[in-house]
């Protein structure tokens, strides 16, 4: 009895003992948390801004560790069109915010350091436009605010005004009006490559959504009812006419709140521009994209425009998400247990989605992708985090289609060969319950190997969305890859960025 009373003191002794050691252990997870946490979003220092080396850049035909920057002395001619409206801005900056290396201090809303936009700026004009020693049709320039850019011209001079204007009026308006820096910068990185004076050729493509005449100009000419005109996409944020139809709904509101901001951002931004642009500022007609360009004018008042077509959106995916009941739908899937945050980056990734595709068109495709996935839960097996990862995605793969075998690459598919493949595959499964021919058993088991009827959410895109910009979201997906690998993970970008993950 003695000897049962001492092993049960014993072991009350070791509970408390225990009970001590997690509890300790907790506290100090809490602390790391907290510290790794404050790490990771730590402000941006002037060093680190002014820090400009890269991993492996490689900018035309030459590889570079450090980022470069031109002057107007040493910047070809040609190229040094923007530099007398970049001097009259210089006027306007009293406070000698805009045209500077930041301080830490004026550095605190900053989510990344200059060198991801610099790197985005001088990669865009020389590795895809080809625009560093020759002129292209998509760079206009604009003496004034009335009327359509003159083109083509080569990229502008990347000298350390240029590049210290667009980034600080970057950070002041994504943190004057709360907008996700680092989502936000991969986007641009696509759209324009962060220059003010970006403008999309205009172009005619017929119902196949095939390109058939390019850089037409105003007038516009007569078309037949099956071809369309596309293009015309203006300034930094690369806005339209329907956009700016949608910008100017809100701009009032926005203004009002900007103007009453006591945020150190908003009042650099009204120090800077002085009058925060009003309704009459939107001007949605093609012939007055200059309106976006005009450096006098821009890049301030082309980023507002762009902020409150963000905010327009991000409020429609919210309603259109809840009427949808798009979180039911999750849950039906399984796909809430996989990811606590898994709603709110996946209606981050429908914001990007519905600015090329509009925002209830962006949740209806995710709409529809997730219940064709539940209704063949049975047969293809649970929704996994992987079929919402946007850096898996290999549409060049060629499969045969058609009694000929024709080779088709996946992303040349129609909506009705895609459809007929599935028929073909469910056919001949339900044939293998009986017997297969030897010709037949072989066709099952290579298309098997193409994940038709397990498709993620990348591949239901690049196969079922209408448009010339089925890959959209992939094509972002890509730029943010390229920065995390050239200038370095996670610092301008997270690397988990339109990829997802479990339990993150």
């Amino acid at each position: 009895m003695i000897f049962k009373r001492i092993l049960f003191k014993i072991n009350i002794q070791n509970l408390y003992t225990l009970k001590i050691i997690l509890i300790t252990l907790f506290i100090n997870f809490i602390l790391f948390t907290n510290i790794f946490l404050a790490n990771a979003f730590a402000n941006i220092t002037q060093s680190e801004n002014e820090d400009l080396t890269c991993l492996d850049c490689k900018l035309g035909g030459t590889k570079y560790s450090t980022l470069f920057t031109e002057t107007s002395q040493t910047c070809d001619p040609s190229k040094n069109y923007l530099q007398k409206d970049i001097d009259e801005l210089k006027k306007q900056d009293s406070q000698k915010n805009y045209f500077v290396s930041r301080t830490t201090t004026d550095l605190q809303a900053a989510k990344f350091p200059k060198r991801c936009i610099q790197y985005a700026m001088s990669y865009f004009s020389n590795n895809i436009l080809g625009a560093a020693e020759k002129p292209v049709s998509n760079f206009g320039y604009c003496s004034n605010l009335q009327g359509i850019p003159t083109k083509p011209n080569p990229s502008p001079c990347l000298t350390e005004d240029y590049v210290n204007l667009v980034y600080n009026s970057f950070i002041d308006v994504s943190d004057c009006m709360e907008l996700p820096q680092r989502i936000i910068l991969a986007k641009l990185f696509n759209e324009s490559g962060f220059h003010i004076n970006m403008f999309a050729p205009l172009r005619i493509v017929n119902s196949k959504n095939k390109i058939i005449s390019s850089n037409i100009n105003i007038p516009l000419p007569n078309i037949p009812a099956t071809q369309n005109i596309i293009g015309g996409d203006a300034g930094i944020g690369q806005l339209t006419g329907p956009a700016l139809e949608d910008i100017k709904r809100d701009i009032t509101q926005w203004k009002v709140k900007i103007e009453n901001s006591n945020n150190p951002s908003c009042s650099r931004i009204k120090e800077f521009i002085r009058i925060i642009p009003n309704k009459e500022q939107v001007k949605p007609e093609l012939e007055n994209r200059c309106s976006l360009i005009h450096a006098i004018e821009n890049p301030v008042q082309s980023l507002i425009f762009y902020g409150v077509l963000y905010k327009r959106i991000e409020k429609s995916i919210q309603q259109t998400w809840e009427f949808k009941k798009i979180s039911e739908l999750l849950s039906t899937a399984g796909l809430n247990n996989l990811n606590p945050n898994l709603e709110t980056q996946l209606k981050e990734m429908l914001v990007l989605l519905g600015y090329n595709a509009g925002a209830k068109e962006a949740v209806i495709l995710f709409e529809n992708w997730i219940k064709y996935r539940i209704k063949k839960l049975k047969s293809v097996g649970v929704i996994t985090i992987e079929d919402l990862d946007f850096s898996k995605l290999n549409l060049y793969t060629q499969i045969q289609y058609g009694k000929n075998k024709i080779k088709i690459s996946i992303q040349d598919l129609t909506v009705t060969q895609v459809d007929g493949l599935q028929r073909e595959i469910s056919f001949l499964k339900n044939r293998k319950q009986k017997s297969l021919s030897l010709v037949e058993s072989e066709r099952l088991n290579y298309l098997e190997k193409f994940p038709f009827e397990k498709m993620g959410f990348p591949m239901y895109l690049q196969l079922y969305r209408k448009g010339i910009a089925k890959g959209y979201l992939s094509s972002i997906k890509s730029f943010s890859n390229l920065m995390n690998k050239k200038i370095g993970s996670n610092i301008c970008t997270d690397e988990n960025f339109l990829s997802f993950t479990a339990n993150n």
